[in-house]
């Protein structure tokens, strides 16, 4: 859990960092299969910031997911 709190931790204070690759993080989320709450709230907390810091443009840029991927992120985190 430290190396994935560290990667949250870098995602949070710099999330334009991953904005081209952020589809490809929630992806990776979803497939993680896992018994860990901590870890399944730190990764709902991280996808729900990033959809606020992108605020107006979240709509547009979350169509642009798979719908496959939407329908995951929509039923397991929430968003």
């Amino acid at each position: 859990m430290m190396i994935t709190r560290g990667f949250f931790l870098a995602i949070n204070e710099n999330p334009e960092g991953i904005v081209q690759d952020f589809p490809f993080l929630c992806k990776a989320l979803v497939m993680f299969k896992h018994n860990d709450e901590e870890l399944e709230q730190a990764s709902r907390t991280l996808i729900n910031n990033f959809k606020k810091l992108s605020g107006n443009d979240w709509p547009t840029y979350f169509q642009k997911f798979p719908k496959d991927l939407q329908a995951e992120l929509i039923t397991r985190f929430g968003i």
